[in-house]
C-alpha cells in the first residue's frame, strides 16, 4: 500500500514513458488492493489484454492516448489518462482512469493535472471530452460538473474493475468552452487584484478644507 508522505507543495505533472511502465503497472494494482476499483471500468479491461510489450506502448504518448503521471519527486502518487474516443474525424477524448493518493487530495493537485490534460486535449485539435463516472460517485460529478461538463445519458449494468455492477452517468464537455471560462475566471481574478492593490497603495485625495 502507499505510504504517508509529506504534503506537496509542487507536484510534477508529466506524460508516462515506456521507462515508467513498471511503476504505472504496480500503481494500477495498488489501486485495486486499496479498493479502489470500483470507480474504474474499461481501462483494466483494455490493460488486462496487453502482452509485455504492448505495455510499453501503452504507457508511451501518441497523439491518441497518454497517460499522465502525478509525481512527489520520484514517487508516481496519481495518473490521469486521455484516449480518443469513437471516430477520428469525431474529435472526442474521453479522460479516463483518474486517481489521486489519498493522502494527497484536497490540496489543489489534481487541479495542476488537469490543467495539463485540458492542454494536452487543445493541442492536438480535439473539441469534446467523454467522462463515464458511476453513479454514486457524486465526488467526481460535482467536480466535473464544475469544469463543465453536462449529463448526457445514464449506462446501466456497468461492470467494475473490482467486480461490482452499478450505473455509469455519461458526462460531455466542450474544451474551448470549459478553457475559455478559466481565461474569464483568471481575467476577473486579476482585476481584482490589481483593484485591490491600488486600493491599499494610492492615499485617499485629502478634502479640500471649506472656505471661510
Amino acid at each position: 500500500m502507499l505510504a504517508t508522505r509529506p504534503v506537496l507543495a509542487l507536484p510534477t505533472v508529466r506524460p508516462l514513458t515506456a521507462d515508467d511502465t513498471a511503476t504505472y503497472r504496480m500503481l494500477r494494482e495498488e489501486i485495486l488492493a486499496m479498493g479502489d476499483g470500483r470507480y474504474f471500468s474499461d481501462s483494466y479491461e483494455r490493460e488486462a489484454r496487453l502482452s509485455e510489450s504492448q505495455w510499453y506502448l501503452w504507457c508511451t504518448e501518441t497523439p491518441q492516448h497518454c497517460i499522465f503521471g502525478i509525481f512527489d519527486r520520484d514517487y508516481l502518487i496519481g495518473v490521469m489518462m486521455v484516449t480518443q474516443y469513437g471516430e477520428p474525424a469525431d474529435r472526442k477524448v474521453e479522460w479516463e482512469a483518474i486517481w489521486l493518493d489519498p493522502h494527497y487530495r484536497r490540496q489543489g493537485i489534481a487541479r495542476t493535472a488537469y490543467r495539463q490534460i485540458q492542454q494536452w486535449t487543445l493541442d492536438r485539435g480535439y473539441d469534446r471530452v467523454i467522462l463515464y463516472i458511476r453513479a454514486d460517485n457524486k465526488r467526481s460529478q460535482d467536480i466535473h460538473r464544475k469544469q463543465g461538463a453536462r449529463y448526457g445519458y445514464t449506462k446501466h449494468g456497468e461492470v467494475w474493475a473490482d467486480g461490482s455492477i452499478a450505473d455509469a452517468h455519461v458526462f460531455t464537455m466542450d474544451i474551448h468552452a470549459l478553457t475559455s471560462g478559466q481565461n474569464r475566471r483568471q481575467t476577473l481574478r486579476h482585476l481584482e487584484e490589481s483593484f485591490s492593490f491600488l486600493n491599499r497603495e494610492i492615499p485617499a485625495v485629502a478634502k479640500e478644507p471649506k472656505r471661510a
